[in-house]
C-alpha cells in the first residue's frame, strides 16, 4: 500500500483516486494530469514507486492533500 488513497479500495476511478493519482504525479514530479498512462502503471504495480510521505515540503502555489491536511492543522491550533 502507497498510501495515496486514504479509502477503501472500491473497482470505481471517482474523485478520491483521481486526487491520488494527481499527489503521486506531482510527487514523482510529471504532469498533474490524473490520469493512469502505460508508463505510470507499469511504474506503480513495479514497485518501483515509493510510500506517500505526508512530510514533504510545501510551498507557496502548491495545492493537494498535504496542504489541506496542513491547513487543517494550523486551523486546529488556532493558526488560521
Amino acid at each position: 500500500m502507497l498510501g495515496y488513497l486514504n479509502d477503501k479500495a472500491d473497482g470505481v476511478y471517482g474523485a478520491k483516486t483521481q486526487a491520488a493519482v494527481e499527489n503521486l504525479q506531482r510527487d514523482l514530479g510529471l504532469p498533474v494530469t490524473g490520469k493512469v498512462d502505460n508508463a505510470l502503471m507499469q511504474r506503480i504495480v513495479s514497485g518501483e514507486v515509493a510510500a506517500y510521505d505526508p512530510y514533504l515540503e510545501v510551498k507557496v502555489g502548491d495545492t493537494g492533500e498535504r496542504v489541506v491536511k496542513l491547513q487543517q492543522r494550523l486551523r486546529d491550533l488556532g493558526y488560521m
